[in-house]
């Protein structure tokens, strides 16, 4: 432990990922950012040769930031909003994305993944199903609907040459909390260094609807899933970790860094063998 101004500093694996963020985004200079990161979508795209971008939105604020982020540049943009089957239609967070394309007249399309997931799961029956443990089976039929997601994703950008815009934000970065292979894999990312709160200080200055922000934050891999649940600590303690250097608990502090450590294979690229 280290200190810096009379707050308590972890030093752990996850400090050279966290040395990386380089803004820190407020009330008082979100209107600025903004307006920078239009400047930055429009210039990948021009410097690709795209014809504009696709988002996946899921209804809730990371996703809807984004979309919006994108819309106030003015680059051409496509959302998509794909729901597993019916079940996925009576979620609240794909009413919001509805909700949210209808206010803000965003372009949309409806692609409903269930079809797809199906095919390619394997049946009960099967003897690697069998073979497995109930907790990897489990994660092994979630991740399914990410992976699909991103095909989709890809599938319309390659149709329409356009580019897709990724959805993380820092602390599921930090976490690893994304599918790999899935959510984690897009063309540029506009949240990949903003803690939750700076989301949050981004959604209300973009108007976004009240009933995405109040909404707690879920990845809808299962009925009643939350992410702080699934954490085990919240995202203003994971926040207050990136920009303060402690959650403010010694114990969450190293929950937080060895979920950083036990995720980094998530976010290195894969090695490889040299001789």
């Amino acid at each position: 432990m280290t200190h810096r101004n009379g707050v308590r500093i972890y030093n752990g694996y996850a400090e050279p990922f966290i040395a990386q963020k380089q803004f820190v985004i407020t009330d008082q200079n979100v209107h600025e950012h903004i307006a920078r990161i239009g400047q930055s979508i429009r210039k990948y795209v021009n410097d690709n040769n795209r014809d504009g971008v696709v988002v996946g939105l899921s209804g809730g604020v990371d996703s809807a930031v984004v979309a919006r982020l994108v819309q106030m540049s003015g680059v051409p943009l496509l959302a998509l909003l794909m729901p597993n089957g019916e079940a996925g239609k009576q979620l609240t967070s794909f009413k919001n994305a509805l909700d949210l394309v209808e206010k803000f007249a965003i372009p949309y399309r409806i692609i409903d993944i269930e079809p797809a997931c199906a095919a390619l799961m394997l049946p009960d029956n099967d003897p690697i199903v069998l073979a497995a443990t109930e907790q990897n089976r489990q994660l092994a039929r979630m991740n399914i609907a990410p992976r699909i997601r991103k095909d989709k994703l890809y599938e319309v950008a390659q149709l329409e040459r356009k580019l897709v815009i990724g959805t993380s934000n820092m602390v599921e970065r930090l976490l690893g909390h994304s599918t790999k292979g899935g959510d984690s894999i897009y063309d540029f990312g506009l949240l990949d260094w903003m803690v939750k709160r700076e989301v949050y200080v981004s959604s209300r200055a973009l108007e976004i609807l009240d009933a995405i922000n109040n909404q707690p934050p879920s990845a809808d891999l299962y009925e009643g899933q939350t992410d702080e649940a699934e954490f085990g600590f919240s995202y203003d303690q994971v926040d207050d970790f990136i920009l303060r250097g402690t959650s403010g608990d010694q114990k969450i502090d190293e929950l937080i860094d060895q979920r950083y450590l036990s995720s980094q294979h998530k976010r290195e690229p894969a090695p490889s063998y040299r001789g």
